[in-house]
């Protein structure tokens, strides 16, 4: 949880200096999480998305944001 807090901090946050509101932060950080586990392989998971990992698991990711 730490590394993928770091990874969300440096990745996404440190690269909006403008304020922005709790509505528009949300949007900022679903987008990333949804790149982060959608379309971005792990080298931890043998190269294989957290969505990939997770479905071989028998489990799946819910989009950001969607309920």
């Amino acid at each position: 949880m730490e590394r993928l807090i770091g990874t969300l901090q440096r990745e996404c946050l440190d690269y909006h200096y403008e304020p922005m509101n709790v509505g528009e932060l949300r949007e900022v950080v679903n987008s990333w999480l949804d790149k982060y586990h959608f379309y971005r392989p792990q080298e931890a998971l043998n190269f294989l998305t957290p969505a990939e990992f997770s479905a071989i698991l028998g489990f799946s990711i819910p989009k950001a944001g969607v309920s």
